[in-house]
């Protein structure tokens, strides 16, 4: 039916696609050289080029010869019809009785092939005529319309004919897909597929599986009506009588089940509604009750004559007569329905009246006042439905709709009764911090009244546009009845939206509480203050730190405590909850029950008061703090710093040990040690490699002037009855050796070098290994002459104490912290993996023992911890694997150089302009003490755009705007690769986003839409951008929500919210099902609804947060 333009158009694009495709082949080419396979492709793509340039010119030249006939689009459905009757009359009810026995098996493809050939030469019979009659000039615009007409009829013919040669017998293979393709179409429920498969034989399960095949059953029944395929309708069909027949037996069993339950209509009503019907109603339902068992026994039978039989014929002869006893039964059904509901209108009325009494309604008693109107309304439908099954189905619906509100109304009057029993309780004991009508709400139950309240109110909405829809439709009697209706909606609408309205500012004022009860008495913004590592070493020993410190402990204890008080509030309120729901009378307990109650409240009494007293004294204290605080600005925005990070005073500042000199030799009459200044035995032991010089081992300790030839000496004590006694310290196995040798010159003839690291004796070869490998190095500095005269030490320290200096690689060491290398003593390349931010030191096990660690402090002290030292990606993606099994599911890689992090593809381009040895593992970063020996000679990286390692979202927006829905034009642009939806509100048609290297094909469409960057949901400033600032505006506050749905759970419903939600959205399909993440700036209202929304329609894996993005140093 496309119109000549529309094929050129399309032959057009698909030109343009090929000649992007030769492109690539040709550009393959030029860079991999000629290969069996792009020489193919070329060629192949060079043959349809060929062909489609004919193809266009053959319709251009079609085109120009038919421009005085009428375009196919023009010519009404009607028009079409009668000129196709014209040509063969009998055509369409001869092909459309074919057609039908043909779908049954009941003739075959010959027969329909022969009269739709007969057709067609009745076709080409009558374009002769019009051939020859334009020819002459004759009626020109009426035999080019009915020109046009015919010969996309005979194409039409001409297709179907080829289809139905091509056909193949139907076999089970294909009645099985096309069964699978309806069970996934038809929006089963998890329990629903259970039970389509399920052996079991009970009712509950088979009732379950009956629905499921009705919902397989009218899927297929829509698709044979969608569908224009006499093969594919033939397909399906054969599908659908297998199932049908399938449902049959099912159906069978549960009526042999289910005969010996049957229970009347009334049974499932609220017993109030069944009192409440007089003498004479209650009889006629006996009479209709007694006349559907009849019908139910001749039903019984028919269905067993359908699942036995082998007999097409006798089948639907039985289905039309089971068709009209389930018509009877539903007439007698409607009897009684019209009764209990009329009856149960007036007795929900009258209940639900009864809770309007108070004027601020709860949610129980607006559902129970919405349930009512919704059987109202369902009961009007009823009246307006012939179809005496439907309107059964109306007014059960109905009659249900008021059992609900019947029971709404009485959950309500047994709360508003609980509430007088709590108010008389707290009265007489005087409980006044409890208020009975929020007795035992929490902030958890608020919550979940707000997404209730979301669904109710788009309940109210679909309500009230169907209203809308119908009034222009109906009669001024029944417009009136409507109108009524959405008057008592509206009402209902504004009551919800009030407890809405309500409940965010009581969940904002407890969030707002909360906030300021956790804060620890110092500005929200301290984290931004910097602060040196070595000015917070000198403040953590202060002590005004120390003071401030003793007053934030106090506080956190205040804090902690005042978390368990609130715990434990919420569960003496749930236990107050199921103790009055217990109660079978509210407004008369027993003594026991009363007296159970009155010491629940008491507790909750007693906690309000504790936690009324806590919040009072976590002020004070906040305050105490604050006072604390120095006047001077930068001070004050140091400490804050601290304190907002948690750290801890200290008594003495981490340091290095040094020593002027390897060793002094003494002439003999000086006495460095005596019993005044004995031999040290347990003295302090420089960290990281020392090589020293052991001079003797013994069983006991010697007398402290044994030793007076050498200093310093210290002693050792292995095990009990072991002493080793050295001399020395030196960085080097050189300068041991060489004061060995003078050392045994005095006498110590078995004087020999030892070494240790980090306090730990090792072998001095390993002492060698790890210096070479850059493990282990010295820590100590020894003077250029590491052996001294007595004279020459004169000015230097003889002795074992060392001089104290500040450890600048110590801030990542703590009590219980993990043991960490630092990024500030590396200074080579190397690629790593960041598993997180901490304000300090923290423990193995927060780190999900992942190993090994190494931190980076930032300049607001904070520390970047990253696990391992690679020489390559492939290294560092295993050690990311491996932290995000651990549980760190969001690790990345990064790269280092001279202790900063740089991007990964920074680090590349240092490999390729200075080699491989510019890698930290294999050129070692030598580090004496505080001090870097050897920095790499390579420049630091020229500045990066700030998203060059950074993977960007682009979505497509339309240049264009509509005012309603662009049907066309949607169906066009969801024809490319990407995934297109309308957003009302901006009038654009929008993209999902898609990754900045992996953005879909738009098949020609580039030129319509504008492109828009983002990242993680904060819109691209600028791609170019060298620093964070200007590459994206941070003070945003972008909100997020992740919904994670099943395949199981997808329904059509659900897609479509997501689909059409104006949020900005990405969307990927995962092995479990789909996954999608919506983002919204500085506001969290339209997260809020579609949350509701996705809630309402199955999705429960939702997780809402915001967006952060870690400040770029």
């Amino acid at each position: 039916d496309a119109s000549i333009d529309e094929v050129i158009e399309r032959k057009s694009e698909h030109r343009e696609a090929l000649d992007k495709a030769l492109e690539k082949v040709q550009e393959d080419i030029a860079e991999n050289g000629t290969t069996p396979e792009n020489t193919k492709r070329k060629q192949v793509i060079e043959e349809e080029i060929f062909n489609t340039d004919n193809q266009i010119a053959e319709l251009e030249q079609v085109k120009k010869a038919s421009a005085d006939t009428v375009d196919i689009t023009d010519i009404s459905e009607s028009e079409k019809q009668a000129i196709i009757d014209e040509v063969d009359k009998s055509y369409r009810i001869d092909i459309g009785d074919l057609s039908e026995d043909y779908m049954n098996n009941e003739v075959d493809k010959d027969e329909v092939i022969k009269r739709k050939q007969k057709y067609i030469d009745k076709i080409d019979k009558e374009l002769e005529r019009i051939e020859k009659a334009i020819l002459n000039n004759e009626d020109l615009q009426e035999n080019n319309k009915r020109k046009t007409v015919l010969n996309s009829e005979k194409r039409r013919a001409l297709i179907e004919i080829e289809e139905l040669e091509q056909s193949t017998e139907i076999d089970s293979e294909t009645i099985t897909e096309n069964r699978n393709n309806a069970i996934q179409d038809a929006e089963l429920t998890s329990d629903e597929k259970e039970a389509l498969v399920s052996n079991n034989k009970d009712i509950e399960t088979l009732k379950l599986k009956e629905q499921a095949l009705s919902k397989i059953e009218n899927k297929l029944t829509k698709s044979i009506e969608n569908t224009t395929s006499l093969v594919e309708k033939r397909s399906i069909n054969s599908t659908l009588e297998e199932v049908k027949k399938e449902k049959r037996q099912v159906q069978i069993e549960i009526g042999d089940l289910s005969q010996e339950q049957k229970e009347p209509l009334i049974a499932d009503n609220n017993e109030k509604i069944n009192k409440s019907l007089d003498e004479q109603q209650q009889s006629d339902i006996k009479n209709s009750e007694e006349k559907i068992n009849e019908y139910n026994s001749e039903k019984e039978k028919l269905e067993k004559s359908i699942a036995e039989s082998d007999s097409q014929k006798e089948v639907e002869k039985s289905q039309k007569k089971l068709e009209k006893v389930e018509k009877k039964i539903a007439k007698e059904e409607t009897k009684i329905l019209e009764k209990t509901t009329e009856t149960g209108n007036d007795v929900a009325e009258k209940e639900v009246n009864k809770l309007k009494l108070d004027e601020k309604s709860s949610l129980t008693a607006i559902e129970a006042e919405k349930e009512l109107l919704e059987s109202e309304q369902l009961i009007q439908k009823a009246e307006n439905t012939k179809d005496p099954i439907k309107k059964a189905n109306l007014l059960k619906e109905a009659q249900e709709k008021q059992n609900n509100a019947i029971a709404k109304s009485e959950e309500e009057q047994n709360k508003r009764k609980a509430v007088i029993l709590i108010g008389d309780i707290t009265s007489s004991k005087e409980l006044n911090s409890i208020d009975p009508k929020n007795v035992y709400e929490t902030t958890s139950d608020i919550e979940d009244e707000q997404i209730q309240i979301g669904i109710r109110l788009m309940e109210i909405e679909d309500q009230l546009n169907q209203i809308d829809a119908l009034l222009p439709s109906l009669s001024k009697k029944e417009s009136e009845v409507l109108k009524t209706q959405k008057e008592e909606l509206l009402v209902v609408q504004e009551k919800l939206q009030e407890k809405k309205n309500e409940n965010s500012k009581r969940l904002a004022e407890i969030e707002k509480e909360k906030k300021i009860t956790n804060n620890k008495g110092v500005d929200e913004n301290a984290l931004n203050n910097e602060l040196s590592y070595e000015k917070e070493v000198e403040i953590a020993q202060t002590e005004k730190y120390k003071d401030i410190s003793r007053a934030v402990n106090t506080l956190e204890q205040k804090q902690y405590e005042l978390k368990v008080k609130e715990e434990k509030l919420v569960e003496e309120k749930k236990n107050l909850k199921e103790q009055m729901e217990s109660i079978e009378n509210n407004e008369n307990p027993t003594v026991e029950e009363e007296a159970e109650i009155t010491k629940t409240l008491s507790n909750i009494e007693k906690t309000n008061n504790d936690i009324a007293v806590l919040k009072n004294e976590i002020k004070e204290e906040q305050d105490n703090i604050n006072q604390r605080l120095p006047d001077n600005p930068e001070e004050r925005e140091q400490i804050e710093n601290m304190v907002a990070r948690n750290v801890d005073p200290i008594v003495e500042a981490p340091t290095l040990p040094t020593m002027s000199t390897g060793i002094v030799l003494l002439d003999g009459n000086q006495k460095t040690y005596s019993d005044e200044n004995p031999i040290p035995l347990t003295a302090e032991k420089p960290e990281g490699l020392v090589f020293r010089v052991q001079i003797g081992a013994f069983s006991k300790p010697v007398p402290n002037e044994t030793f007076n030839d050498f200093s310093p000496v210290t002693g050792e004590e292995v095990r009990p009855g072991l002493i080793r006694y050295m001399a020395g310290y030196f960085g080097g196995r050189g300068d041991a050796t060489e004061a060995r040798n003078q050392i045994r010159t005095m006498g110590y003839n078995d004087a020999f070098v030892v070494a240790y690291c980090d306090g730990e004796r090792i072998p001095v070869y390993r002492a060698e290994q790890l210096l070479a490998s850059g493990a282990c190095v010295p820590s100590i500095t020894t003077s250029g002459k590491p052996i001294l005269t007595a004279e020459e030490a004169t000015d230097q320290n003889n002795g074992t104490t060392f001089e104290k200096e500040l450890d600048e690689f110590a801030y990542n060491k703590a009590p219980g912290a993990a043991e960490a290398d630092v990024a500030e003593s590396k200074m080579g390349l190397y690629y790593t993996v960041q598993v997180g931010v901490y304000n300090k030191p923290v423990s193995a096990k927060q780190l999900k023992n992942i190993s090994p660690l190494i931190t980076k402090r930032l300049p607001n002290g904070q520390m970047r911890y990253s696990s391992g030292v690679f020489d390559n990606l492939d290294d560092a993606r295993e050690k990311r694997n491996e932290a995000i099994e651990r549980g760190i599911t969001d690790a990345f890689i990064v790269a280092y150089f001279k202790g900063e992090r740089i991007t990964v593809s920074q680090a590349k381009k240092l490999v390729e302009e200075n080699g491989e040895e510019i890698f930290e593992l294999n050129t070692p970063t030598i580090v004496k003490r505080n001090k870097v020996e050897n920095k790499p000679d390579a420049p630091n990286p020229e500045p990066e755009k700030y998203f060059e390692d950074k993977t960007t979202q682009v979505q497509f927006v339309s240049k264009t705007t509509f005012s309603s829905y662009p049907t066309q034009v949607m169906q066009r642009y969801n024809s490319s690769d990407a995934l297109f939806y309308f957003d009302d509100e901006s009038g654009h048609i929008n993209s999902v986003l898609y990754e900045q290297d992996s953005l879909p094909a738009l098949n020609g469409f580039t030129d319509d839409f504008n492109q828009n960057s983002y990242y993680n949901g904060y819109r691209v400033e600028s791609l170019d951008a060298i620093s964070q600032e200007e590459a994206i505006n941070k003070r945003d506050t972008v909100n997020e929500l992740t919904a994670t749905v099943l395949t199981k759970d997808l329904n059509n419903d659900l897609i479509q919210v997501i689909l059409n939600s104006p949020l900005l959205k990405q969307i990927e399909t995962t092995e479990r099902g789909l996954k999608a993440v919506f983002y919204e700036v500085n506001s969290e209202e339209k997260i809020n609804t579609l949350q509701i929304k996705l809630a309402r329609f199955g999705a429960s894996q939702l997780k809402k947060s915001v967006v952060s993005i870690e400040t770029s140093n």
